[in-house]
């Protein structure tokens, strides 16, 4: 390592995601998916955050009751809210030249975020991956 820190960028959406295992209509679901784009879109540029080049993505699926779900379950949501996020110009791409990997957590929401009404909520994490580190 070059000891050049990564820079770390977290987006939330306090909401429920849209999950692997829902039964929607396709027409339902796609104005679902524009929504979480458009949503996640804004979200980057309100942060402005910069261009970057080379990131890691962590998908942090945040819950404050019932049953766990799936650990990738969130992935539709999070497709989304990835290319929102290319959308925003951070990224150029989502392939893998671009986004290295992508990794799915499910938490126990933090006391600070709780709300009336508020089961759920999905969080993006950027973390850039600096050029001069080569990949193996």
């Amino acid at each position: 390592m070059t000891g050049q820190e990564s820079r770390r960028f977290a987006l939330v959406r306090y909401a429920r995601p849209m999950m692997q295992n829902d039964r929607t209509h396709w027409a339902v679901k796609a104005g679902e998916t524009a929504d979480w784009r458009f949503y996640f879109k804004i979200l980057a540029k309100e942060a402005k955050i910069p261009h970057l080049e080379r990131v890691r993505i962590e998908v942090n699926h945040y819950r404050t009751r019932g049953r766990w779900p799936d650990v990738a379950g969130c992935a539709p949501a999070a497709k989304a809210a990835i290319d929102g996020i290319v959308d925003a110009g951070v990224l150029d791409d989502d392939d893998p030249t671009h986004v290295l990997d992508v990794t799915y957590n499910v938490l126990q929401m933090p006391p600070s975020w709780k709300k009336p009404g508020l089961a759920s909520a999905l969080q993006i994490v950027i973390v850039e991956v600096p050029t001069e580190i080569k990949e193996t």
